[in-house]
């Protein structure tokens, strides 16, 4: 039995069974082995690669096929930047979306005998998610920052971490102004220590709440709101953020 043979199978056989695309480079960038994903990734590959053929031999395949298709007048640096990638003793995340709509996070490591690792990760999913949450957050920040009633959101401390458009509009101060400073601020000093109490009773069992008090507007004048707050809490149950809840003006 040849059991340098048997340990190539076992090796080729084990990485044709993960869920992502790997090649091998070695000391010298000459190719010595891939799998079945990694031609999944790149079917410009597919009957074309052979042991031994050099990395720029390859990314010249790759800058011609259908998922890459560089323009000819950008195609040499393009290679040359893959080149230096390659051989960079740093390692190496890339993640683009391609041609084909699909997002790839590629990862090359050079290990200590000189010889390369490449892996290649289908992102698709993951990025469309993060889309989804962006999209989602804009629609909420737009819904909030445009909303007529005063909105805020504070951490545990009172100190703001978002105020709406009207919130600024009614004390007179810009984001900028707000943003890293206290709400107590506005807040006449002999309500400071009630709101603080009442602020300190939120649990994860009762996270939700209203207060009346007052704030001072732009020109000084003090008004009275209701306040519906609602808390948020870490891991240990204690207040992460407290806020965003609507605050209605009372006439």
């Amino acid at each position: 039995m040849n059991v340098t043979n048997l340990t190539e199978q076992q090796f080729q056989y084990a990485i044709d069974n993960i869920d992502v695309g790997f090649v091998l480079w070695d000391n010298k960038q000459k190719l010595v082995s891939w799998n079945v994903q990694f031609l999944k990734f790149n079917p410009e590959f597919e009957g074309k690669l052979k042991k031994g053929m050099t990395f720029e031999e390859l990314i010249r395949i790759n800058s011609r096929g259908p998922i890459v298709n560089v323009s000819k007048e950008k195609r040499e640096s393009w290679i040359q930047d893959r080149i230096n990638e390659h051989q960079a003793e740093t390692e190496v995340v890339f993640e683009n979306k391609r041609s084909d709509g699909r997002w790839v996070r590629r990862f090359k490591k050079k290990l200590p005998d000189g010889s390369v690792i490449v892996m290649v990760t289908d992102i698709t999913e993951i990025r469309e998610q993060e889309e989804t949450a962006r999209l989602s957050k804009e629609r909420y920040q737009n819904l909030v920052t445009n909303q007529q009633e005063l909105i805020t959101q504070f951490d545990a401390d009172g100190t703001f971490i978002f105020v709406n458009q009207a919130y600024c509009q009614f004390v007179g101060k810009g984001e900028e102004q707000l943003l890293g400073h206290s709400l107590y601020d506005a807040v006449p000093e002999n309500e400071i220590e009630n709101l603080k109490e009442y602020f300190a009773a939120f649990s994860v069992d009762q996270p939700h709440n209203t207060i009346e008090n007052k704030i001072s507007r732009s020109d000084g004048e003090l008004r009275i709101f209701e306040w519906s707050n609602s808390a948020l809490f870490n891991e240990e149950d204690k207040i992460r953020e407290n806020g965003i809840g609507a605050q209605i003006i009372r006439d």
